[in-house]
């Protein structure tokens, strides 16, 4: 039969194994044995909850045309220092 192995700390699924019945194997220490749940759920003392969706992942940088940006930016910064060591000269 299978059984869930539930960290009692959390409520957290940490495994779900094979279990012969009248089997003498206990659970690691701070843990217990559960008939249902999933890995990855958590046991609120109720019901098993299952985990937050992951988020979705960021696309595929293109480090080239972060490159490029970069290289816009440091000319505009150089234009914008020249532009201000002329203003400077003017007063």
């Amino acid at each position: 039969m299978q059984k869930s192995v539930v960290r009692q700390s959390d409520g957290l699924v940490i495994n779900r194994i094979e279990i012969r019945e009248g089997s003498k194997w206990t659970p690691p220490d701070g843990c217990i044995l559960m008939d249902d749940g999933h890995i990855g759920q958590t046991w609120n003392g109720k019901e098993f909850i299952d985990p937050e969706p992951l988020p979705e992942p960021e696309p595929p940088r293109d480090p080239l045309s972060e490159i490029d940006e970069l290289k816009l930016r440091l000319q505009k910064a150089e234009t914008d220092i020249t532009d201000l060591k002329s203003v400077k000269d003017i007063k």
